[in-house]
């Protein structure tokens, strides 16, 4: 049998991962230090008066620039400089004096609190006024600015209101008291001037209104070229009046009739109805003409022709008369004649009917013509002495006019004389609504999270550094400096919900309550308990040569080991291999209980007496093992565990078994675990977490350290990668086979 070397495990710096993970582990510490700094910050915000700020922006600027030339010496320039900030400092000093603080609460009132005098509300105002030149780039603007502090929102803002009315005021009042000063001459003359001005500008208008006339030299201009622009439309209308005429006269000489005619066959030959019946009449006629041409007009064809023909003359004469007027008196041969005229008939008869309409409005308007002719001349006749009168009356409003325009110059050249010195206050930013500058809930509560973040680090660091408990895998290996075999996840409990039945020692049974349900029974039958265990058989298998005897134990007591040897047992058996599982716990044996069995024969009376009980078959999930269970209690276990007796039982089973599982007892505080240990062939640790205590640790490593330690397990991993944590192992199936033939000790057959 080879040992297995103990591996040693490199010291990892402390990076952020083990901080994220110790802070993880002390989660309630951080939590709790967190939840009591956002506390204390809620309870502050609560307790604390509110506090709103308002500011607003003036500008204050020179009403004259003061530029600087080019060809100044450096010293002038400095000069000027120190003479503008001098300036605005002396502002600075102006605004804050007492006299606005008086003028904002005499004309304001409403802005003190109640239950305040005036003296109180002065002293208040000035106490929450600040006012400071702003700086930008350690350079000094000319923008200053007035924040104003108190307990109100509205408040503050009709204060900076207030403040900024009797500043505006303030200055417009000084700019307009000097130029009142400086221009009192200058504006009686242009009042005097403007006077004037108004006088001749009512005669103007006076002279306008009652000739209607806005400037009669432009308006005769243009009336004498309206004038004679009509002379030559009227010219041109007479042309086209002979033109016209002339063209008249021809149409009629070629169609040799008069205008009614004319027209009255203009409108019979376009009616389709007169030319359809005068169509019929014609036809009649011919047929008629036929018959009499054989017949005489005795015949009654000859008459019915006859009266159809007459018919048509009548319906002819009705046509007529209704597309020429009722006053129509032309024969039958006219109206033949009239609505059988040719093409070319009807174009010259159309021709001269337009043409005799194109001269009657050549004569309308020729009339039009001469009537305004005859208007524009009685309007020239009248401008001479319209002309004069306005020659005397515009000269003198221009004259008063640029007096007017001089003297305004001359104020205004005064004005900014005047106004060279002085500054100009303006409000850039108006007063806004008071802002909340305290307490403000969201940075309390952030500097309450930090606060309390850091609180919690420390307290979670110092927790961590105090605490001597195991918590991961990863400290459990760091601790022991062994291989990791595996790790059983924490899983939840179950109240038992069934009685299984415990063997007598002759074969009797009764019925008793499984108290310890869920401590190994079910456990073992988990699928995923099942498939840690294996990986953990597996690691042993690897980690040495084919080992007969395993012995499982722990640093103190209630850390799993039994329902790690029931697992590693089963993972065996599955693996075909003979099992043997002995409850070596002769102190406090739990493994009969978990199982069902009775505890009235065991290995106790195996070293102690003659007696050769048999180790009881069981099946798991499936499974066949062999148990045997403590026996009745030893007053001196360690002598039993190290008698001649138990080697030679060992060196037995070991014959008669592929595997031997010992549940041993914990390492501290007594010897039986190192005794048990001494006389296998290989130790396995088993270790729950948040339990075992890294003294523990120490100490059972140094117990163990001259037996062959195979590994460490842990037990209990609640981490957030564990996929099995929150999950229920399945109700245990048992079988007990009681008619089983398991190996017997003394014939050594099975």
């Amino acid at each position: 049998m080879t040992s297995i070397q103990s591996q040693s495990v490199e010291e990892s710096e402390f990076g952020y991962g083990q901080l994220l993970q110790i802070l993880g582990q002390r989660i309630y510490w951080l939590g709790g230090a967190l939840v009591a700094s956002l506390g204390v910050a809620v309870t502050a915000t609560l307790l604390q008066s509110p506090t709103y700020q308002s500011s607003m922006q003036l500008l204050v600027e020179p009403n004259v620039s003061r530029s600087i030339s080019i060809n100044e010496m450096e010293g002038s320039q400095s000069d000027s400089s120190s003479e503008i900030a001098l300036d605005y400092a002396t502002q600075l000093t102006l605004m804050r004096s007492k006299e606005f603080v008086e003028d904002v609460v005499i004309i304001f009132p409403d802005i003190c609190q109640a239950g305040q005098t005036q003296k109180e509300c002065m002293s208040t105002f000035q106490n929450s006024l600040r006012l400071s030149q702003i700086e930008e780039d350690s350079t000094r603007t000319r923008v200053f600015e007035a924040v104003f502090t108190g307990n109100d929102a509205r408040r503050a803002q009709k204060s900076l209101q207030a403040l900024q009315h009797v500043y505006l005021q303030y200055n417009e009042n000084q700019q307009e008291r000097r130029l009142k000063d400086g221009l009192m001459l200058v504006n009686r003359q242009i009042d005097q001037v403007q006077q004037d001005i108004n006088d001749s500008q009512e005669a103007l208008k006076r002279f306008r209104q009652t000739g209607e006339i806005i400037d009669p030299e432009r308006q005769s201009l243009e009336a004498a070229a309206a004038l004679e622009e009509i002379e030559q439309t009227q010219q041109a209308v007479q042309a086209d009046y002979q033109e016209a005429q002339a063209r008249y006269e021809a149409v009629q000489q070629a169609l040799s009739v008069d205008p009614e005619q004319a027209t009255m066959a203009a409108k019979l030959s376009e009616s389709g109805r007169y030319q359809a019946l005068l169509e019929a009449l014609q036809l009649s006629e011919l047929e008629l003409s036929a018959r009499l041409a054989v017949y005489t007009l005795s015949d009654p064809i000859a008459q019915d022709l006859q009266a159809q023909r007459d018919r048509q003359v009548d319906l002819l004469q009705i046509e007529s008369q209704r597309l020429l007027g009722a006053d129509t008196s032309a024969s039958q041969s006219e109206l033949i004649a009239n609505g059988q005229l040719g093409e070319r008939d009807l174009e010259l008869i159309q021709e001269m009917i337009t043409t005799q309409i194109q001269m009657s409005g050549l004569v309308a308007r020729e009339a039009s013509l001469s009537q305004t002719q005859q208007s524009l001349q009685q309007q020239l006749s009248a401008y001479p002495r319209l002309i004069a009168e306005y020659d005397r009356l515009q000269p003198e409003v221009e004259t008063q006019r640029a007096a007017l325009e001089e003297l305004l110059q001359t104020r205004q050249e005064l004005s900014n004389e005047i106004a060279q010195g002085g500054f100009k206050w303006a409000v850039v930013e108006a007063p806004d609504l008071g802002r909340k500058i305290s307490p403000i809930p969201s940075q309390n509560l952030a500097l309450g999270i930090v606060a309390g973040l850091f609180l919690g680090g420390l307290l979670a660091y110092g927790r961590e550094a105090t605490d001597t408990v195991v918590h991961t895998p990863a400290g459990l290996k760091k601790q022991t400096a062994l291989p990791l075999l595996g790790v059983l996840p924490k899983v939840k409990d179950r109240k038992p919900r069934f009685v299984l039945p415990r063997l007598g020692l002759f074969g009797r049974s009764r019925q008793t309550s499984i108290s310890a349900y869920n401590s190994s029974l079910s456990l073992v039958q988990w699928q995923p308990f099942r498939e840690v265990v294996d990986l953990v058989y597996k690691n042993i298998q690897l980690a040495a040569t084919p080992l007969k005897s395993v012995m499982v134990t722990s640093a103190v007591s209630g850390e799993g080991k039994t329902t790690l040897a029931m697992g590693l047992a089963l993972s065996a058996a599955r693996s075909q291999k003979r099992v043997l599982l002995i409850d070596a716990d002769l102190r406090r044996p739990s493994l009969h209980e978990q199982i069902g069995l009775s505890n009235r024969r065991g290995l106790t009376m195996l070293l102690d007496s003659l007696e050769t009980p048999i180790p009881v078959s069981i099946t798991v999930a499936n499974t066949q093992i062999d148990i045997l269970s403590a026996g009745p209690f030893s007053e001196d276990p360690v002598q039993l565990l190290n008698s001649h007796r138990m080697r030679e039982l060992v060196a037995k089973f070991e014959q008669q078994y592929d595997l031997i599982v010992f549940d041993a007892s914990a390492v501290l505080g007594q010897v039986d675990a190192l005794q048990i240990a001494s006389l296998c062939q290989g130790v396995v640790m088993v270790s729950r977490l948040d339990r075992v205590t890294q003294s523990d640790l120490s100490q059972t490593m140094a117990i163990l350290a001259r037996v062959n330690q195979l590994g460490i397990v842990a037990n209990g991993d609640s981490s957030a990668d564990s996929p099995y944590t929150h999950l229920h192992p399945p109700e245990p199936i048992l079988h007990i086979d009681q008619n089983a033939a398991p190996t017997r000790i003394i014939s050594g057959r099975r």
